[in-house]
């Protein structure tokens, strides 16, 4: 998705400016980019001005110190005439110098906004390419974001350090436009000390090794040639059982006969000091990716988006899942240790690559659109297997209609009131994807609603959307019935529950969609 601003800067009218020479006029093209994208959560993050292209991350890590040193060289496009403009930042990165096309570039740190603001030397006109450089370092720290979450680059003195960059910790440890909209392409090369492996996004392309003794370093070179967004680059830090860390025999997949999909390099890192109970379990875990993916390319008749698959199980002091391109980060703690991530884990952040990944919301207000799909496909994939398989409709029964475990209706999928609403369990993880069940069985044909996820992949990949652009296709899937759907989707997506009158959940449903009395006009 190009940000380009549909705002034009309008030329002085009169016969005064008409007479002016054009070097005159010049000035007036050139204006500072917006250091904010409005979004309703997090306020303060993205910039406007230009659309970054790619990065090239430059990343030297001292374990011991959780000194990151780096250097940040950013291609964009500016959409508009640019006098000033400006990246997401933590302010314990600091910046050492900036230049923009390979001039010296004046630069401030906006520090309650965590930004690095940049003056170039000369304005930048509309449309044109450009090339931004930043040196900085400093000591990393987790970064507690509005969600409570751990994000950012995660330290950690004996056992490496991992990025959790969902949603915004991405500026935890480089300069980017940190908006799930703002998509590029990456080099990520990580230099470390001997012994260490370092993992990031896309295929491993070079791994170097130089200097001695207490001295000598890895570096590892890694390159993601489709668009990203920031909150899915990974990098992980560790000792690792590694599957192969190969840049020209890398371990591939093999997809199944009459599949979709190609082989593909196929990466896996498993913390070395787990159990080793657990390790093989992650492996089992984790060698099921395959067969996993070319589940739902089948499904949804789409092939695998990316370069490479695999994933990464890290022993850290918290336990998530993160659906960073192509590798998901499995983070798990001691006393899980002896599990791995667990294949249902496993299959929802493989079915992120599709929704989240391929087709990213295109605001953090949108996320029930990744996540509910997610756990629908998991949803879809588990029904399909020879342990306890549950079929979706039982899992929409299990969330809409079970008196014996009720959820909370508290949180409306499409308007979380805050940012701790953005991955509330009831409401994200089971209301969500109970909304796509149901519209699967209104839609009343497996193959009519696989058409239309098709669509949707099809039609924003490597891009970004929004919940009301999904609504728009499931109207345009079944036009007779919009205004069925449009109170459907009021109940589902938009009401907290209880309402202030009293109403516990949604009336709308399944099985009275065709009957339910609409509200007047």
């Amino acid at each position: 998705m190009s940000l380009r601003s549909a705002a034009v800067i309008a030329a002085a009218g009169g016969a005064l400016a008409a007479a002016a020479p054009s070097h005159a006029a010049a000035p007036s093209a050139f204006t500072p980019g917006a250091r904010s994208l409005g979004d309703s959560l997090f306020p303060t993050i993205g910039n406007g001005g230009y659309d970054v292209r790619h990065y090239d991350l430059d990343l030297d890590y001292a374990v011991a110190r959780k000194r990151l040193e780096g250097i940040a060289t950013i291609d964009a496009t500016a959409t508009q005439g640019l006098s000033r403009l400006s990246f997401d930042l933590s302010t314990w990165n600091k910046v050492r110098g900036v230049t923009v096309d390979g001039r010296p570039a004046r630069f401030t740190v906006d520090a309650k906004r965590s930004k690095l603001v940049i003056t170039p030397a000369r304005g930048l006109r509309d449309g044109r390419r450009f090339r931004v450089v930043v040196r900085y370092g400093g000591i990393q720290r987790a970064l507690k974001g509005r969600t409570a979450l751990t994000e950012g680059w995660v330290p950690n003195a004996k056992t490496g350090a991992v990025v959790v960059a969902q949603p915004t910790g991405a500026m935890g440890w480089y300069p980017n436009n940190n908006v799930p909209a703002d998509k590029a392409t990456y080099t990520t090369r990580v230099t470390v000390p001997r012994g260490w492996s370092a993992l990031a996004t896309g295929v491993l392309t070079a791994r170097r090794t130089a200097g001695r003794g207490k001295r000598a370093t890895s570096t590892f070179v890694w390159n993601e040639t489709a668009p990203t967004s920031s909150f899915l680059v990974s990098v992980a830090v560790g000792k690792f059982d590694v599957n192969s860390l190969s840049p020209t025999k890398p371990k591939r997949t093999t997809p199944a006969a009459g599949s979709l999909n190609k082989p593909l390099p196929f990466y896996t890192a498993i913390t070395s000091s787990l159990p080793a109970q657990g390790k093989a379990q992650s492996a089992t875990d984790l060698g099921r990716s395959s067969e996993i993916v070319d589940f739902y390319s089948t499904y949804y008749g789409k092939r695998y988006p990316f370069t490479s698959v695999g994933g990464i199980v890290t022993l850290q002091s918290f336990g998530l899942g993160l659906e960073t391109q192509g590798k998901p980060t499995y983070a798990i703690t001691e006393i899980d240790s002896t599990y791995g991530p667990g294949v249902d884990l496993v299959a929802h952040e493989l079915a992120h690559q599709f929704f989240g990944n391929l087709v990213t919301p295109a605001r953090w207000r949108d996320v029930w659109l990744s996540e509910g799909m997610a756990v629908f496909s998991a949803w879809v994939w588990s029904s399909t297997g020879t342990f306890f398989p549950v079929p979706p409709r039982d899992r929409y029964l299990d969330v809409y209609a079970n008196p014996e475990y009720p959820i909370s209706w508290r949180v409306a999928p499409a308007d979380p009131a805050t940012p701790r609403d953005l991955f509330d369990g009831d409401g994200i993880y089971r209301r969500a994807p109970a909304t796509i069940e149901a519209i699967r069985e209104i839609l009343g044909n497996d193959g009519t609603f696989k058409a239309m996820m098709r669509r949707w992949l099809t039609d924003h990949a490597y891009g970004s959307a929004t919940t009301e652009q999904f609504i728009a296709l499931v109207k345009r899937t079944d036009p007779a019935r919009s205004a069925r759907w449009t109170e459907f989707f009021r109940q589902w997506l938009y009401t907290s529950y209880p309402t202030a009158d009293g109403v516990p959940k949604p009336q709308m449903h399944v099985d009275n969609f065709d009957t339910y009395p609409l509200p007047a006009g």
